[in-house]
C-alpha cells in the first residue's frame, strides 16, 4: 500500500535525521540474531523501508517510568507513551498488580452472545456516571466532548501525585536499609527526612481529597517525631 504524500516526506525527514545523528543501529550484545531476523522476517508498518534495509531496528528490552532502554542500554524519552497508551508510565507496580490480579482470575472472554465480565461492566458503569454528572453539571449548555476530555486530562496531570508516591517509597527504602546498616546513618537520615518531607508536602498542596489532606497531616506529625529520634543518632 502506498504511503500518502504527507506522511511520505515525514518519514524521509525523520529516517534522515537519524541516519546524520546515528547511522546504522548497533545492536547491544547477545542481540545480533535479533538485528537480523527482524530484518529478515518482521513486518514493521509505518516504516521508511529504504532507510530501515540499511539501519535495521532499534531493539528495546526495557521500560520504566517515562524512558524505554535499548539493547545497548542507552535510555530515551518516550514521548508519545507507547502509542499513546503509557501514559502513566511503564513498570508502575500498582498496573503490573492489577493485571496479574485479572488475569489470574479471568484473562479475556469476548462480549458476545450476552457474555460480559466484571470490569467490563464496572468501566461502563463508570463512564456513563460521569457522563451524567458532566451533563448535570453543564446545565443544558452544550459541552465539547474533545475540549472536556482534554480539560480533564490536564486538572488530571495537574494532581496527579505518582510520580511523589514513587519517590517517597524509594526514600522510605532507603531509609530502612540505612537503618539495617551498622555505620553512623545520622546525617544520611536527616537527609532522607527532609526529602520526605519534601514529597509529602507535594502530595498534600497536589491532592484534593479530605482522606488524602488527613493523611498527609499524620504522615507530617510522624516525620517530625523521626526527626526528633535522630537527634540521638550520630
Amino acid at each position: 500500500m502506498d504511503t500518502p504524500p504527507n506522511s511520505q516526506l515525514a518519514l524521509t525527514q525523520s529516517e534522515a535525521v537519524l541516519d546524520a545523528v546515528e547511522g546504522p543501529h548497533s545492536p547491544g550484545s547477545g542481540s545480533e540474531r535479533l538485528w537480523r531476523e527482524d530484518m529478515a522476517h518482521f513486518v514493521h508498518p509505518f516504516t521508511h523501508f529504504d532507510s530501515f534495509k540499511k539501519r535495521g531496528s532499534l531493539i528495546l528490552t526495557e521500560a520504566k517510568g517515562a524512558y524505554i532502554f535499548d539493547s545497548n542500554g542507552k535510555r530515551y524519552l518516550d514521548g508519545i507513551g507507547g502509542l499513546w497508551c503509557m501514559s502513566i508510565g511503564f513498570g508502575e507496580e500498582e498496573m503490573v498488580a492489577a493485571i496479574a490480579e485479572q488475569v489470574r482470575r479471568l484473562s479475556f472472554y469476548s462480549a458476545f452472545v450476552n457474555m460480559t465480565n466484571a470490569p467490563a461492566v464496572d468501566l461502563a458503569a463508570e463512564l456513563a456516571r460521569l457522563k451524567k454528572a458532566v451533563a448535570e453539571l453543564a446545565a443544558g449548555v452544550q459541552v465539547d466532548e474533545q475540549r472536556l476530555a482534554l480539560e480533564i486530562a490536564l486538572m488530571a496531570d495537574r494532581v496527579d501525585i505518582t510520580e511523589e508516591l514513587v519517590r517517597l517509597r524509594t526514600h522510605l527504602a532507603a531509609c530502612g536499609e540505612a537503618l539495617a546498616s551498622d555505620g553512623a546513618v545520622g546525617k544520611q537520615l536527616g537527609f532522607l527526612a527532609q526529602e520526605l518531607l519534601r514529597e509529602v508536602n507535594t502530595i498534600g498542596s497536589k491532592a484534593n481529597d479530605a482522606g488524602i489532606t488527613q493523611t498527609v497531616i499524620t504522615m507530617k506529625g510522624e516525620l517530625e517525631k523521626f526527626r526528633e529520634q535522630l537527634d540521638n543518632l550520630e
